[in-house]
């Protein structure tokens, strides 16, 4: 770990070979015996003994630890983990008219995302208001927004709705799948397996109307969501290809 200097762990002076800017980090299965070795050897602790807990992902790590100079004043931080805490609980609901404002943020990340990969997307600003009341009147009938808390804060959505094609070529329960059009998940809550909890939302909702299939589309440069969704069960099933071509 490289941090800027603060002056909170220089030993002493940062004079060549600069020993004394080094810190070791060393994990036991058990700090107490450490300390009452250190305690009759008449070694006094540099900091400590303390816990500390930092976020890793959607947990916390937390462990004990103390920190101790060798005789050159090289710092060696002594440490025990004390647990991993469990991740906060995803809740996943209808969402309601107090929730406009935060999917309307959603809308507006997403389209900004995806306008990073392809050059045809409009600024998320410029299409929340209208994209909204769309996806609003879409999922009346057959449909729903879903959205996902964690600590009562929301930290993404899905939205789909039942489609119907009249086609000549595909069996019955093909014309008939449930259609997933938008799922975002908010940049600090990526990584966090949300995706897949809203996806099985929105496939129980699809199974209670009897629906057997359901579909969803990808950008070719947008990896993160295709791996979501193969994680999530879903295979490739139809491409889309596409050219620009002159006019004239």
């Amino acid at each position: 770990m490289l941090s800027q200097r603060s002056g909170k762990w220089e030993t002493g002076l940062l004079d060549r070979p600069y020993g004394r800017g080094t810190m070791f980090q060393v994990y036991v299965t058990n700090i107490e015996p450490v300390e009452r070795s250190l305690e009759a050897a008449g070694w006094p602790l540099y900091a400590g003994p303390r816990e500390m807990w930092r976020k890793v992902g959607d947990r916390r790590s937390g462990q004990r630890e103390i920190f101790v100079l060798d005789p050159d004043g090289v710092a060696h931080d002594l440490g025990y983990r004390l647990s991993l805490d469990e991740p906060e609980p995803v809740t996943i609901r209808p969402a309601g008219p107090g929730d406009l404002s935060d999917l309307r943020w959603a809308i507006v990340e997403l389209q900004d995302y995806e306008r990073g990969l392809p050059a045809t997307r409009l600024p998320g600003e410029q299409i929340a208001d209208v994209y909204l009341a769309w996806l609003q009147q879409e999922v009346a009938e057959t449909g729903v927004i879903l959205v996902a808390e964690v600590a009562g804060l929301f930290v993404g959505f899905i939205a789909g709705w039942i489609v119907e094609e009249h086609s000549m070529t595909e069996t019955a329960d093909s014309r008939r799948a449930g259609y997933v059009s938008d799922i975002c998940i908010m940049p600090a809550h990526r990584g966090c397996r949300i995706a897949s909890d809203l996806l099985f939302a929105i496939e129980r909702h699809f199974a209670g109307a009897g629906i057997t299939r359901v579909r969803i589309a990808s950008l070719v440069a947008n990896a993160s969501a295709q791996a979501a969704y193969r994680q999530a069960g879903y295979q490739p099933y139809e491409a889309s290809y596409e050219k620009v071509i002159p006019t004239g």
